[in-house]
């Protein structure tokens, strides 16, 4: 029911990309890898470095606006504060 079955061509790296470059201008910094998945493309994976509130769940809201649900989170490190680096993980969503 997440995953869409036919490959959505407003939807690449390079969109996504400008559309969180609107969205954090002075951090783009924060996302170091977007990369789309070469055999779902609809799964997109966005690493994030940054604190939970304002980079990791911040960046989730803006891709549930783009139309991109998150589907999984995998940790990569975290520190004593609220900062950590994650590979979260998205999909686009059925069109009713």
């Amino acid at each position: 029911m997440i995953l869409e079955p036919k490959y959505n061509a407003s939807y690449t790296e390079d969109s996504i990309r400008e559309y969180l470059t609107k969205e954090f201008p002075d951090e783009m910094w924060v996302f170091r890898k977007i990369k789309q998945d070469s055999n779902i493309p609809s799964v997109f994976y966005i690493t994030i470095k940054g604190d939970w509130k304002h980079h990791h769940d911040y960046t989730d809201k803006v891709m549930r606006d783009y139309g991109l649900v998150k589907i999984g989170e995998k940790s990569i490190w975290q520190s004593l504060n609220d900062c950590y680096k994650s590979t979260h993980i998205y999909a686009s969503t059925l069109d009713d």
